[in-house]
């Protein structure tokens, strides 16, 4: 419990910094970029997947933003109970929609469904469109410049 505290005490000032100021700095927008082979012929390249290593004090920080967009988004009631996919202690696979989709099924009737994979998110989602949705779902302004600066510049090397 002491090395605990002693990182809380150490890391603490430090996201708490970046986040009244409202700037990421730039060691935690460094990514080093590695291939990992998918096993199967490990020689060609294009069997193989890049990952980003980023910064551990980022990852903290990415997870008490996640963490205070998450409260807010529900105390405000922004996604409804239905929405299951990427949400704590839920899942793609407890949706209920699938009661809903086998019912039509049964009827001999048509139904849409939208099916969404945000696995790739941050690189295809438009960044303004983000940056104006969240102080619509109460996210305020300190944590949205946060956001947008962690955004934006980030540092790419092999």
């Amino acid at each position: 419990m002491e090395a605990v505290e002693s990182v809380r005490y150490v890391v603490s000032p430090l996201v708490t910094r970046s986040w009244l100021s409202e700037k990421v700095p730039e060691d935690w927008k460094r990514a080093n970029v590695i291939p990992i082979s998918k096993r199967v012929n490990e020689e060609d390249p294009g069997n193989c997947r890049l990952v980003s290593l980023t910064s551990v004090l980022g990852k903290v920080m990415e997870r008490i933003i996640l963490e205070a967009i998450t409260k807010r988004v529900k105390d405000k009631k922004v996604i409804g109970n239905r929405q299951h996919g990427f949400m704590k202690q839920k899942s793609c696979l407890t949706v209920p929609l699938y009661n809903e989709i086998t019912s039509l099924v049964d009827k001999r009737r048509a139904g849409d469904g939208v099916y969404l994979d945000f696995s790739k998110a941050i690189s295809t989602v438009s960044h303004n469109i983000l940056m104006d949705s969240l102080p619509k779902c109460g996210i305020d302004k300190c944590t949205v410049t946060w956001i947008e600066n962690w955004l934006n510049c980030w540092i790419k090397g092999l």
